[in-house]
């Protein structure tokens, strides 16, 4: 399940029926320190987010001033030890298979007017069965009120998109399709070169827009218009002035003409151009030579790989790829919803902590206006 600062995760058993889940366990230290928030969305968007490529929660429960989270079990770890493995030999047909499914679990958040915010490879959980799940929703938001901002404070940095470098904090769905764009370049690369690398490999956020310009040329009012009205823009372009970069095209790695179409289409500048989950998923890219694997041989490379020895990294990969993600949880917005959840496990916990039941359902009708129905656990 991945680990964080506020929480911890480990396995369980369930009872007679020996099903394997995930349990995760999240710290609640205090209502100011925001994690306490991060965790009730998290487990807000996963009641109503139920897709074959969204990981599953099947229980929540409170427990001596911490939240449980009792998760779909997924036994061949995440997409970074998967890349990372020395022993896998990746090849097109997987990263055909494992774009695919990405694309549709972000395909269904969207359309259920949900931003993941966080979409990097140790975010994707696999199984032997060729399972590939989006996780880790702790920065999830509802998105499509015009009138609600949101934090420039959200993605690791070496797939957060310019528009939230430079500050923006009115953006939607097209914030988790750059991060996809960066992991698509991930596992090109990865299929034709020994070593595993980011794209985008910055050390600051000021550092993360120069490796974007060196790779992609610096924006200019032709594709991107208003950029420079954004509010970290004179800040950041004043401390890196310089001659403009021009763009390098992505043929320099050898890509097929087909996987650069489809890279370009989700690495825009202007997110009102760039590529939406169901562009992406009707991109030629899909249709090419090699075709997509299938999920048995997919999960037949999983477990075949073993353990192996951690490829080397062209970057400081190698540490925890969560340690660049700017947002700390006292920075992350907070929802009205947020509160009213709040109040809730807040009368759990007085009440004893105990297991928390199901309830019933709710509307929810302050995020799409579409009264979609939310099951509370507590």
């Amino acid at each position: 399940v991945g680990s964080a600062a506020l929480e911890e995760a480990r396995g369980r058993r369930e009872g007679e029926k020996k099903e394997v889940g995930a349990l995760k366990r999240i710290k609640i230290k205090r209502y100011s320190d925001g994690g306490h928030f991060s965790a009730l969305r998290e487990i807000r968007h996963l009641q109503e987010l139920y897709h074959k490529n969204v990981i599953a929660l099947h229980e929540t429960f409170a427990h001596e001033g911490s939240i449980y989270l009792v998760l779909e079990y997924c036994d061949a770890g995440d997409l970074e030890d998967f890349l990372r493995n020395r022993n896998i030999k990746i090849t097109a047909a997987h990263v055909r298979y494992l774009m695919r499914r990405v694309t549709l679990g972000l395909l269904h958040m969207h359309n259920e007017w949900v931003l993941h915010r966080d979409v990097k490879p140790n975010n994707i959980l696999l199984t032997a069965s060729g399972g590939v799940k989006l996780a880790d929703f702790g920065y999830a938001r509802s998105f499509g009120e015009p009138d609600r901002l949101m934090t420039s404070q959200a993605v690791t940095r070496w797939y957060r998109p310019p528009e939230l470098l430079f500050g923006a904090t009115a953006y939607g769905a097209a914030v988790d399709m750059w991060s996809l764009g960066c992991l698509f370049f991930e596992l090109l690369f990865r299929v034709r070169n020994e070593n595993y690398r980011a794209y985008f490999p910055g050390e600051s956020d000021t550092g993360q827009l120069t490796a974007i310009f060196q790779q992609r040329g610096t924006p200019t009012k032709e594709d991107w218009p208003m950029h420079e009205s954004l509010p970290n823009f004179m800040s950041i372009i004043d401390s890196h002035a310089q001659a403009p970069y021009p763009r390098r095209s992505a043929e320099g790695f050898g890509f097929s003409a087909s996987a650069i179409s489809m890279l370009d289409s989700m690495l825009e500048y202007n997110p009102l151009k760039r590529a939406s989950a169901k562009e992406v998923l009707d991109h030629d890219y899909f249709s090419n030579i090699p075709r997509e694997c299938t999920a048995q041989e997919f999960g037949r490379v999983c477990t075949a790989g073993g353990k192996g020895a951690a490829l080397p990294l062209s970057s400081s990969h190698s540490a925890d790829l969560g340690s660049a993600a700017a947002p700390a949880p006292a920075n992350m917005e907070v929802d009205p919803e947020d509160v009213v959840m709040a109040a809730v496990v807040a009368a759990d916990f007085a009440e004893g902590g105990g297991t928390a039941k199901r309830k019933g359902v709710q509307d929810d009708d302050d995020d799409d206006g579409g009264g979609a129905k939310r099951a509370l656990f507590f």
